[in-house]
């Protein structure tokens, strides 16, 4: 959706049976304000999901993820990423939780943020978190937010690129 004014709100919760396997793929770009609440339940075991979001946002757009993927069950696998393309004076907001219950033994989990700012002015809240109650798991987050430089940039423009 785009539109200069308008606002998208959007919630979403899937569940996830024994040895199933969730795909959520979202391009965010439109929009003034935008959110997007996303919920992944791991309630069966062995089940697992991989979550994919990019935001992209210019001039004064606001878009913002809150997620959470939730293991209530053993042996199950997540893997979130995330990616954020900022400029002019737009924001966006990453606040990502991964829960891990004390049940959900041997379960395997990464989530990460990565973020460009390609303006002074743009900005990026990034949070992402883990919860974990169980003591055999394998689980990672992170978050990291880069500015190009003025060779990538003259790089860029040199091949065609504004």
């Amino acid at each position: 959706q785009r539109g200069e004014e308008s606002s998208f709100m959007e919630s979403l919760t899937a569940e996830v049976a024994a040895k199933g396997d969730y795909r959520l793929r979202v391009v965010q770009t439109g929009a003034r304000i935008a959110r997007l609440n996303a919920a992944v339940l791991l309630t069966g075991d062995a089940s697992s999901c991989d979550v994919s979001t990019t935001m992209v946002a210019r001039d004064s757009q606001q878009l913002d993820l809150h997620s959470l993927i939730h293991h209530s069950v053993a042996a199950g696998s997540s893997k979130q990423q995330h990616k954020n393309v900022v400029a002019d004076s737009a924001e966006c907001i990453f606040k990502g939780s991964i829960r891990v219950d004390k049940e959900a033994q041997q379960t395997r989990s990464s989530q990460i943020c990565r973020s460009l700012l390609l303006s002074k002015k743009a900005r990026v809240k990034a949070m992402p978190s883990l919860q974990i109650q169980a003591d055999n798991v394998a689980c990672s987050h992170g978050a990291a937010v880069t500015e190009l430089d003025e060779r990538e940039v003259f790089y860029m423009a040199s091949r065609g690129l504004d």
